[in-house]
């Protein structure tokens, strides 16, 4: 997909759009030239986990995170937080490369 020309400009909207319209959880957006960052403050998978005493089972779900965006050539990706491990928030921080 990072092949396909604006990969950036329609991967960031996409992310977004979804981000703003889902109630999987709860979240706020900022995004300018060149970044966008989404600051989770309630996560479906955190929430899941918590309620059904499986903690530590929220971190694998954190983890496939770093997998999935931090593979990306054109988008670079990372977090300061993460709720999984304990944190206040997950911060995902996002920018073109």
């Amino acid at each position: 997909m990072e092949k396909v020309p604006g990969f950036y400009s329609i991967y960031s909207k996409v992310f977004l759009k979804i981000m703003r319209t889902t109630d999987l959880q709860v979240s706020t957006q900022k995004h300018g030239n060149g970044f966008y960052d989404i600051t989770i403050t309630k996560c479906l998978w955190h929430t899941a986990c918590v309620e059904n005493g499986c903690e530590e089972l929220c971190r694998l779900f954190c983890d496939v995170d770093d997998v999935t965006y931090g593979g990306l050539r054109k988008i670079g990706f990372f977090r300061t937080q993460i709720l999984g491990y304990d944190e206040n928030c997950c911060d995902f921080h996002f920018f073109r490369k």
